[in-house]
C-alpha cells in the first residue's frame, strides 16, 4: 500500500497543475471565442474529471501496488478536484483584478450590444438594469465564485464514478 506522503503528494500536485490547465484553457476560451456561448466551454469542467481520474490511477499504479480501495479513490479525487477549483478560482480572480482588466469591460460591452440587438424596443430604464447586472456577473470576484462553486458542485459525482472505477486489485495467473 500506499504512504500518506504519496497520497497527499500526488493530491497536491495533480490539482494544482490542474486547475492551471483548467485556467489557462478557460483564458484562451475567453479572449478568442467570440460568441457569447459555445459548447467548448464544457471542456472547462472535464479537465478536472480527466487529472482527478488521472490522479487515482498515479496512485493505484505507482505508489498503491495496483491496489485502491473506494474510499482511498474517493477522497483522493475529491482533494485533487477542490484543490484544481480554488486554484484555478484564484486565478482567475487575480488575473482579471489586475493584468486584464479591460477584456471584461470589453466583454461586458459585446453582451450589452448582443442585448441590445435581440430587443431594440427596450425602455432605457431596462436597458440601464441589464447593463448593470451584466457588469456585476462579469466581476472578477463573482467569476471567481461562479467557477468554484460549479467545480466544486460537480466534484462529488466526479469523484463516485472515478472511485468506482478506479478499484482495481492485480490478478495473476497463479490466481485460478
Amino acid at each position: 500500500m500506499y504512504e500518506k506522503k504519496h497520497f497527499w503528494l500526488v493530491g497536491i500536485l495533480t490539482g494544482f497543475f490542474s486547475g492551471l490547465l483548467v485556467f489557462l484553457f478557460q483564458l484562451i476560451l475567453f479572449h478568442l471565442s467570440l460568441s457569447s456561448f459555445s459548447i467548448i466551454y464544457g471542456l472547462l469542467y472535464l479537465i478536472p474529471f480527466i487529472a482527478m481520474t488521472y490522479a487515482s490511477m498515479r496512485l493505484r499504479d505507482r505508489y498503491g501496488s495496483n491496489m485502491l480501495l473506494f474510499g482511498q479513490s474517493f477522497k483522493l479525487s475529491l482533494v485533487t478536484g477542490f484543490l484544481s477549483a480554488l486554484v484555478m478560482s484564484l486565478m482567475i480572480y487575480y488575473v482579471y483584478t489586475y493584468l486584464f482588466i479591460p477584456a471584461l469591460q470589453q466583454r461586458a460591452a459585446q453582451l450589452n450590444s448582443e442585448l441590445l440587438s435581440t430587443d431594440p424596443g427596450m425602455s432605457f430604464d431596462k436597458m440601464k438594469e441589464r447593463k448593470q447586472l451584466i457588469i456585476k456577473l462579469l466581476s472578477p470576484i463573482s467569476l471567481a465564485i461562479y467557477y468554484f462553486v460549479v467545480n466544486t458542485v460537480l466534484l462529488p459525482f466526479y469523484a463516485f464514478i472515478i472511485a468506482i472505477f478506479a478499484h482495481r486489485r492485480r490478478r495473476d495467473i497463479t490466481d485460478i
